[in-house]
């Protein structure tokens, strides 16, 4: 029994030292560094060669892919998909100027997809204002570059969205 009881105490203790490793984005600080966030009134000395270390590692870290969410707005495959798709991303550039969009051909649909969300909820959320326009929409989960978010537009996590 002292046994099992110290196992179960050993599980839960890596259980719980597993979920405390889990990396938490504050997505207000995308795009800043340590240096645009001090107060004016704090200096910092430091030697040029780690400014460009610093530099360098962000240049390299940009080829990196990361897990974005989207909203699929139309997938077809007739012979006139092509023309269709065409107009949808023409059409919806226009409606919705702020929200990136992307056609893209996989054999054999053609298919469109809008926006570049870091939470499955901010999709949902564009997903909800566009059901009426486009009724076949669908969040989807795809592999892109970073960076790929506006750095001067504010990104809600998803403890703001679920505070309002």
């Amino acid at each position: 029994m002292k046994k099992a009881l110290g196992i179960f105490f050993i599980a839960l203790c890596a259980l719980l030292n597993m979920r405390a490793q889990e990396q938490v984005v504050d997505s207000s600080l995308v795009g800043k560094t340590i240096f645009n966030v001090l107060p004016s009134d704090v200096s910092v000395h430091q030697s040029q060669a780690i400014m460009n270390s610093f530099s360098s590692q962000l240049a390299s870290n940009t080829a990196r892919n990361v897990v974005v969410y989207r909203v699929r707005i139309f997938n077809d495959n007739k012979q006139t998909a092509r023309g269709e798709s065409e107009a949808v991303v023409t059409n919806f550039k226009n409606t919705f100027p702020d929200v990136t969009v992307y056609r893209s051909y996989q054999i054999p649909f053609f298919r469109v997809t809008a926006g570049d969300f870091r939470t499955k909820s901010e999709a949902l959320k564009l997903a909800e204002e566009l059901k009426e326009k486009y009724p076949g929409c669908l969040v989807i989960k795809e592999s892109a570059q970073f960076p790929l978010f506006n750095r001067t537009k504010k990104h809600e996590t998803d403890m703001e969205l679920k505070r309002k």
